[in-house]
Formats: structure tokens, C-alpha cells, sequence
């Protein structure tokens, strides 16, 4: 917006060229000029007469279209015209264009394609960074941990999350273990009491 306003006050004063020693190097460093902007400058050959008249056909269609664009009827006329001058153009030229996307390239780069192939895809390598596709859900994470083989206790059998050292049932065995000695030592004294 500031500039709008700076270009109102050049104009209300009268400048109408700003001094070069006003203009820094930097902002015209990378300019790109008119000519080469055009499309047929930058590909293809220049040819000043052909480019004339293009430009004055162009111009003309235009200045015609303008003018008819109130009247419905005479514009599709002209339209009609114009398509049959395109057919007339397209029958008298004697290579038309080619429609095939490989045909347009080959032109476009100046260079056939070969017959046979000498350079190969490259070998697929793996990129860097994380490894995995995505991160996996609290879901998918769960029905994961479901599927892996979970640890057996060797005490009890029991495949609940625990192992032979932190077994509930330990204290029960090792209170049946426990439990048929004494009863020998009883067995031992009621023996020794009956031969007495």
C-alpha cells in the first residue's frame, strides 16, 4: 500500500523517472527482461514476421469478439466462421501436429528416443529417518501385545504376568511341602510311642 501512496505523490508532483541513483543494484539483480518472458523466446527460434502477425491476428479476433460480444447471433457466426477457417488451416497443412505425448517430447528436447535402453532405474534404498510407516495406536498396541506369546510360570503353569519368583501359589506349595514333614515326625512319634 505504501507504494501505491509514494507512486500518487511522484505523479502529483510530476516525476515520471525515478533517478538510477535512487534504484539499488539488489532490486534489479535477477530481472528477467520482456522478451525473454514471452513463451516463443524461450522456446523455439525467433522470427520478428511471424511473430508480427500473430500478434496483429490475435489482436484482431480480440477487437471482433468485443465487438460482437452484445450480439448473441453474429458472435456464433463468427465463431462458426472461425472453426471452419481452423478446419481449412489444419486440411492444408501438410505434417499435421502429432498427438502423442513421446512425439511431443522428443521435439520439445531436440532428441530421439533410443531403441533401446542403456541406463537402468536405480536400486531401491531405504531413506533415512524413522523406519516405521506411522505410529500405531493404544488399539492396535493392545491387540499386538494380545497376539506375542506370553511367559509361563514354571510353579504353577499359569501364563497370567507372573514367574516362579513372584508366584501367588508359592507360599501354598511351599506350605504342602512343608506340611507332609511334619506329619512324618508325628508319624515318627506316634511309631516310636506304639513300640514303647
Amino acid at each position: 500500500m505504501d507504494q501505491l501512496h509514494i507512486f500518487c505523490v511522484f505523479k502529483n508532483v510530476g516525476i515520471e523517472v525515478i533517478p538510477n541513483q535512487y534504484i539499488l543494484r539488489r532490486w534489479t539483480n535477477n530481472l528477467i527482461p520482456a522478451t525473454l518472458r514471452n513463451k516463443r523466446n524461450r522456446y523455439g527460434e525467433k522470427n520478428e514476421i511471424v511473430k508480427n502477425y500473430a500478434s496483429e491476428a490475435t489482436s484482431i479476433v480480440d477487437y471482433c469478439v468485443h465487438m460482437l460480444s452484445k450480439d448473441e447471433p453474429r458472435l456464433s457466426a463468427f465463431v462458426e466462421k472461425l472453426k471452419l477457417l481452423k478446419i481449412d488451416v489444419e486440411a492444408d497443412r501438410p505434417n499435421p501436429p502429432s498427438k502423442d505425448k513421446l512425439d511431443n517430447l522428443e521435439e520439445l528436447v531436440g532428441v530421439p528416443k533410443p531403441a533401446e535402453r542403456t541406463v537402468n532405474n536405480p536400486s531401491f534404498c531405504n531413506a533415512k529417518g524413522r523406519k516405521k510407516l506411522r505410529i500405531k495406536g493404544g488399539k492396535e498396541q493392545a491387540l499386538d501385545k494380545n497376539k506375542k506369546n506370553k511367559n509361563t510360570c514354571s510353579l504353577c503353569g499359569e501364563t497370567d504376568g507372573h514367574n516362579r519368583r513372584t508366584c501367588p501359589k508359592k507360599y501354598v506349595v511351599e506350605d504342602e511341602l512343608d506340611q507332609p514333614e511334619v506329619t512324618r515326625e508325628e508319624d515318627n512319634l506316634d511309631q516310636s510311642e506304639v513300640t514303647a
